[in-house]
């Protein structure tokens, strides 16, 4: 795989490089300071899978650096995935990462065990989100004449929720989920997709981020070839 750190601290950057060197020896780890630099590499013909963001930099600051990166990754068509890797513990700021696709959130001061297997799940298919933060992402129908029936997505579902975890947008999913099988799919079906994922979650508000918070919790992983 092909990593690209976007960190202007360089004791971050260093331990961020050695604990993704040892999650994969033969990994190709880029390295940028700005959000400029980490744009000029995007571009790059040789392509990242995985970007860790680092959201306060001397060019950008705030969730303003993601919502900048995912709109040039959505006008470039670029498929990395953006985990966002911040110093603020805040639910809000987690929320607004999800809305602006992210597809991780880690925390910077997270235990090097923690941090390995955030990294690890995300690389999976999966989603990080910080345990202490997850409840207060999704609210769930708990009430007794509503079960709901253990967790078994259709294949579309599975399509989807794999697409979803990668920070596509609902618009973008449905683009891929079409050229994949040669029929026509609209954006609005693919939200039905998730609010079926939603019911079998239990999750009942917040449909996007009650998922991805949810699939967090459990740690549920999806296979990009899906």
């Amino acid at each position: 795989m092909r990593f690209l750190i976007v960190e202007d601290e360089w004791q971050i950057r260093d331990a961020t490089l050695h604990t993704l060197q040892s999650l994969d020896p033969q990994s190709d780890v880029l390295e940028a300071t700005s959000l400029e630099d980490a744009i000029r590499l995007l571009a790059d013909p040789g392509g990242v899978d995985l970007v860790l963001l680092d959201l306060n930099l001397d060019d950008c600051r705030g969730i303003e650096t993601l919502k900048r990166l995912s709109a040039w990754k959505e006008l470039h068509d670029c498929s990395a995935r953006i985990v966002v890797v911040s110093g603020e513990d805040d639910v809000d700021l987690v929320r607004a990462a999800i809305d602006n696709f992210g597809s991780s959130f880690i925390l910077k001061a997270s235990p090097r065990k923690i941090f390995a297997h955030a990294l690890a799940l995300t690389i999976a298919g999966g989603v990080y989100l910080p345990e202490v933060l997850c409840g207060r992402l999704i609210q769930k129908d708990r009430s007794a004449g509503n079960e709901r029936p253990a967790i078994q997505l259709t294949r579309r579902e599975r399509e989807v929720a794999a697409l979803l975890v990668q920070g596509k947008t609902y618009k973008r999913i449905a683009l891929d989920l079409e050229k994949r099988d040669g029929k026509a799919i609209t954006e609005h079906t693919v939200r039905a997709h998730v609010s079926n994922i939603a019911w079998k979650l239990g999750v009942t508000e917040n449909v996007k981020i009650g998922v991805m918070a949810e699939i967090a919790r459990q740690g549920l992983t999806f296979a990009t070839d899906q």
